[in-house]
């Protein structure tokens, strides 16, 4: 009967993704079970550190093609695309857990990749994702992949960026939303191999050169130009020069009176840096910014002057402090090249949202950066909105 078919393709699936192939290339090649060496992952990499890259390469081309198969069997038996893909997805569940093996194997990224890699291309020939888009995303991992040289932080990148590519730029269909949940997926595969498996592990200049509090607290600086954007011009500029009036008085205070100073410094010195004892916060600094930028600039440029001081300062840090390896004035490539990878990206996704053009926004993603990385003796938290949004400001306007 037909209705038979559906069950028998998605447990065909399920069969298919289940023949771990790094298990078997290990145990015929060397007479060892692969999940008892190196990190313990039964798949491509971690065959590749065992056993070597021919091994490896074997089992990157078989598990490519589990969920493709499993796919294309589907199809074959005349059911639909969603019947087809679940096929595929119950071969990725087949890799992760192969019932001969105490359902212990690999991540199913492999097999994940190769349906999504399909997707990608059905998209493409059918017109649904632009060249152009392509090539920006291709840009975010050639970047990031020079910056880390870690294929996990790639990952984390770019595939956010691919999913919001697909779900909200792309025709709803059963390719674009597979492709989505796929995207989703390996990045959460990327994000368990950083943290649980410590691919990523911070080195001594990140955890004493970040204060992760006020790290973390940047992003909440969006709140004053969407005050400004859904309350009011009066709303958005008299929140931000509120919460700036008492950052810049708590420093005056503290830098004006010894006493006061010298308790207050007890207490916050977690959330300051030593260097900013005896002189106004970077905090109280990039929320002038965030007052000046406000009132300057219209409110298109000041979104992205600010979004840029968050962000692209954010990634400058942490990149430079993690992946620096070529001292740049008194930052690193790395760090400005990050810096401006996640301006520039802002620019991809906001410019269109507040009808600035993409090369303005560009740059002034280049203006930010150059305030960031330049010795121009002015602290970038108060520089780099400022010098972005006119940049930005007279390629418009003037």
């Amino acid at each position: 009967m037909s209705w038979l078919r559906i069950p028998l393709a998605i447990v065909g699936g399920y069969l298919i993704g289940s023949i771990s192939t790094a298990y078997w290339v290990a145990r015929w090649g060397a007479g060892i079970d692969i999940r008892e060496h190196g990190d313990g992952n039964a798949g491509t990499v971690n065959v590749s550190k065992v056993l070597g890259l021919k091994a490896g390469l074997v089992v990157a081309v078989v598990d490519l093609s589990k969920g493709l198969v499993a796919y294309a069997v589907a199809r074959w038996m005349g059911l639909n695309l969603w019947v087809a893909y679940a096929a595929g997805f119950a071969a990725i569940v087949g890799h992760i857990a192969p019932f001969y093996l105490g359902f212990r194997g690999g991540q199913g990224a492999a097999t994940a990749t190769g349906l999504l890699l399909y997707s990608l291309g059905q998209c493409l020939w059918r017109g649904w994702l632009p060249l152009g888009d392509l090539a920006f995303l291709a840009w975010v991992v050639a970047v990031f992949g020079w910056i880390s040289l870690k294929g996990e932080v790639i990952a984390c990148a770019v595939l956010p960026l691919l999913a919001a590519e697909l779900i909200l730029r792309l025709p709803a269909n059963p390719v674009t939303r597979v492709a989505a949940l796929l995207a989703l997926f390996l990045l959460g595969v990327s994000l368990t191999n950083l943290f649980h498996r410590k691919v990523l592990v911070l080195r001594r200049e990140v955890r004493e050169g970040i204060k992760w509090g006020r790290f973390g607290l940047r992003p909440a600086a969006m709140a004053f130009p969407a005050a400004e954007q859904w309350l009011g011009s009066r709303t958005g500029v008299g929140l931000v020069t509120a919460v700036t009036l008492a950052a810049l008085a708590g420093d005056a205070l503290r830098l004006a009176r010894r006493s006061v100073a010298s308790a207050a410094w007890s207490r916050i010195r977690v959330i300051l840096k030593d260097k900013e004892a005896h002189r106004f916060s970077s905090i109280s600094l990039f929320l002038l910014a965030c007052t000046i930028t406000l009132v300057v600039f219209p409110l298109p440029i000041a979104w992205l002057a600010l979004l840029y001081l968050i962000f692209g300062d954010m990634c400058g840090k942490f990149f430079g402090l993690q992946y620096g390896r070529h001292p740049f004035f008194h930052k690193t490539v790395e760090g400005t090249l990050a810096c401006f990878a996640a301006c520039t990206i802002v620019s991809f996704w906001v410019a269109p949202a507040v009808g600035v053009p993409f090369a303005v926004a560009v740059a002034g993603a280049f203006g930010a950066t150059a305030a960031e990385a330049l010795p121009l003796g002015v602290d970038d938290n108060l520089s780099m909105s400022l010098v972005s949004g006119a940049t930005m400001y007279g390629l418009l306007y003037l």
